[in-house]
């Protein structure tokens, strides 16, 4: 009888070994598991806000540069336009017509 009981008790002493190392390896993947959820978390915050152009929660706000006192390029670019036209030759002369016509 202490052969057959022996025998009956060997497996569920290792059943329980096996048990407490499954345990342990189920906890060890869950916090790994977790870090990652975790990891992805903040990967998925970068990306939306690179998507939207806002910063990112934890990040520092982003610093707006100084506007300069320069006027904007097209407002040179129909200035210079501009100062072509009036040297043309008849641009006087075209200009008090289109007066004339205007007034009438």
């Amino acid at each position: 009888m202490s052969a057959a009981e022996s025998e009956s008790t060997k497996p569920t002493e290792t059943e329980c070994a096996k048990c407490k190392a499954l345990e342990e390896q189920i906890f060890r993947l869950t916090m790994e598991r977790q870090l990652l959820v975790e990891r992805l978390a903040d990967e998925r915050e970068r990306a939306n806000a690179l998507f939207v152009s806002y910063p990112p929660q934890h990040a520092e706000p982003v610093v707006e540069t100084a506007i300069s006192d320069e006027k904007p390029l097209r407002y040179t670019v129909i200035d210079s336009i501009n100062e072509a036209v009036c040297r043309l030759p008849g641009y006087e002369l075209a200009r008090r017509f289109a007066r004339v016509l205007t007034a009438s």
